[in-house]
């Protein structure tokens, strides 16, 4: 059936592109929620000191009688889901320029607090977000979710959904690839997932609409709703396996200059992640430190575009370097300096010193590949700081190891261990081949790497770490599937570190909140709904976005389709003159991407509006350069 179902939707694809430039995006099992207008894509929180949030939305600008230059957002915070108790409100004001994202950071709020935030535009409120500050002084006990890998091409992010229901953690930590810049079914291969834009991303309004399109779904709004999020990114977040000078998914000869590209990739991930901004000079610099009072500080990491070199085969090249000498020196101090009993080291790509049986070291884009820089640090960290747990994503599949300094030294025991890594499966992304490509399993990869006392190599879920004052564990828990949604997921393993020890041991039993779970934000999420099934609204589209504006020769426009109908697009000027017309045919309802040819169009300010048969109207102001 599957089969049956991508031939017919590769052959529309291909007719529809030449007569009337339009891609159909189709989701077998999504539809978009008419109550959340204009605030489609949720409400997000995130980088949460003592005192300040960041709250982040965006508004769909499109409108059926009046376009406007900018769009202000009222925002309010309350300690109540009701917002009886309210703490803060502002107004921000969004515009085409941000692609009319919101993000404000609140301060002056209360540490240790669990609060309630919502927008107000266009006459609509967006749905309530949950966030919380960290807390100060004396901390028992706190809790993550951290995960990677959300490719929502390979499948639906069941694992987001699980997250939030739990209702147990104090934060999320994404530790890379919250998305994948492929083309459709360039890195995954779900019929029912597929991408926008169809191409790989290479400049700004590929990013933005990428990131539109990922935030559209359910899972994901769940999650983000619910929790304050921590986000760095890896590499897909611009191309595979990034340096500080290119990309190993970038060829300057038909892809342009990678500065470029980066430039592009990083200002739409500030614009759609609830991140704190930074200076222009200072816009790469995502390392940081978050501190929960006597009990933990997490040290976030950058580790692709700021100073990585080049990956070599030369693994032990002392110029080698993933952090470069700023970064590893913030490290260490941070390190260092901490009055806190656990000290984490929050970052990309794998530290355990694993190898694969006949083949040598995993990776050399990971910190086997820099093995001179992992060794100084590791020296450091044995000779001059204890409790030091690492939390890594990247690589797909589940691991937790010790990390000695010598491997001579080092016993199955735990003796010779410096420290503790962590590592999360992938939401979604696909699990490295071990077992296709090598004919290495779990148990082989344990039993030729010692230090390695959990692996999965399979499985695609999450991982909840638990500290408080005597140890620190982690819990990994998977979902049944990926191919269509589910809410199934099973625990799987547990393991812990002590307090000053440095090994790791297996855990009877998985860990649980034990302080009073907090009210969750008042759930909009969105059932999945069968194919035949639409959601009750009176509105025939929504026009989600329209890229890039200012524009120069093509427009793409992003629009949702709620019932199959005829819908044709105007541009006017600014009188209601029509001077260019679009006919786009017969849609089946779904997510729509349409390439709009505007490269005739004089430059000047004009009005698209977008009509449905039954005279459905959605307007908005766009711009061409030249």
């Amino acid at each position: 059936m599957k089969t049956i179902l991508f031939s017919f939707i590769f052959i529309s694809f291909w007719l529809t592109l030449f007569s009337q430039e339009m891609i159909p995006v189709y989701d077998r099992y999504y539809r978009l929620n008419p109550s959340l207008a204009p605030f489609y894509h949720g409400v997000a929180s995130g980088d949460a000191l003592s005192d300040r949030v960041i709250i982040w939305t965006r508004v769909t600008p499109s409108l059926d009688t009046v376009v406007v230059d900018d769009i202000p957002v009222d925002w309010e915070m309350a300690l109540d889901t009701g917002f009886a108790s309210l703490v803060a409100s502002g107004t921000f004001i969004t515009d085409y320029f941000r692609d009319y994202t919101v993000k404000v950071d609140v301060n002056g709020l209360l540490p240790g607090k669990w609060y309630y935030y919502r927008f107000h535009a266009l006459n609509k409120y967006s749905i309530t977000g949950r966030t919380k500050t960290t807390p100060v002084g004396d901390v028992d006990s706190i809790r993550f979710a951290f995960v990677t890998g959300s490719n929502y091409n390979a499948g639906y992010f069941n694992a987001y959904k699980r997250i939030a229901a739990r209702n147990d953690v104090d934060a999320v930590f994404h530790l890379g690839d919250y998305i994948y810049e492929y083309e459709n079914n360039g890195y995954g291969d779900n019929p029912d997932r597929w991408l926008e834009p169809r191409n790989e991303c290479l400049n700004l309004h590929d990013y933005r609409i990428r990131y539109s399109h990922y935030k559209l779904d359910p899972d994901l709004i769940y999650a983000h709703q619910q929790y304050p999020w921590y986000a760095i990114w890896d590499d897909h977040e611009v191309c595979d396996n990034t340096w500080k000078d290119g990309g190993e998914n970038h060829d300057p000869s038909t892809e342009g200059d990678f500065h470029f590209r980066e430039k592009s990739a990083i200002e739409a991930y500030y614009e759609w992640i609830p991140i704190r901004d930074r200076a222009p000079e200072d816009i790469l610099k995502i390392y940081r430190q978050i501190n929960y009072g006597n009990l933990l500080d997490v040290n976030f990491l950058e580790t692709r575009l700021i100073a990585r070199t080049k990956q070599t085969d030369d693994r032990d090249d002392t110029t080698n370097t993933l952090m470069g000498p700023v970064q590893y020196n913030w490290l260490t101090n941070k390190l260092d300096s901490s009055k806190a009993l656990w000290k984490v080291i929050a970052q990309q790509v794998m530290m355990a010193p694993v190898e694969i049986p006949g083949y040598g070291p995993f990776s050399n884009d990971d910190w086997n590949g820099y093995r001179y820089e992992r060794h100084k640090l590791i020296k450091h960290i044995k000779e001059n700081d204890t409790n030091v747990v690492v939390l890594t994503g990247d690589i797909h599949t589940s691991w937790g190891s010790d990390l000695y300094l010598n491997k001579d030294d080092y016993q199955p025991s735990g003796d010779g261990s410096v420290m503790v890594e962590f590592i999360t499966p992938s939401i979604t992304s696909a699990s490295f081949p071990f077992a296709e490509d090598y004919g290495i399993t779990a148990p082989v990869i344990k039993a030729t790497n010692n230090f390695v006392k959990y692996v999965d190599i399979v499985q695609k879920g999450y991982a909840v770490v638990d500290f408080n004052k005597n140890r620190t564990q982690t819990d990994w828990y998977y979902v049944d599937k990926i191919d269509q949604p589910s809410d199934n997921e099973s625990y799987a393993a547990g393991y812990y570190v002590n307090k000053g020890d440095r090994f790791l041991s297996e855990s009877a039993e998985r860990t649980e909140r034990q302080a009073p779970l907090p009210v969750p934000a008042p759930s909009h999420y969105v059932t999945y709904v069968g194919i035949a099934e639409q959601p009750v609204t009176n509105d025939n589209f929504v026009l989600i976005g329209t890229y890039p504006n200012p524009v120069d020769k093509q427009l793409i426009m992003q629009f949702y389709v709620y019932k199959p109908q005829s819908i044709r697009a105007d541009i006017t000027d600014l009188n209601g003159k029509v001077v260019k017309s679009f006919e786009l045919g017969n849609n089946t309802d779904g997510i729509k991407y349409v390439s709009l040819n505007t490269t005739d169009l004089a430059p000047g300010t004009y009005i698209l509006c977008v009509r449905s048969d039954n005279h459905y109207v959605q307007k908005t102001k766009i711009v061409k350069v030249r």
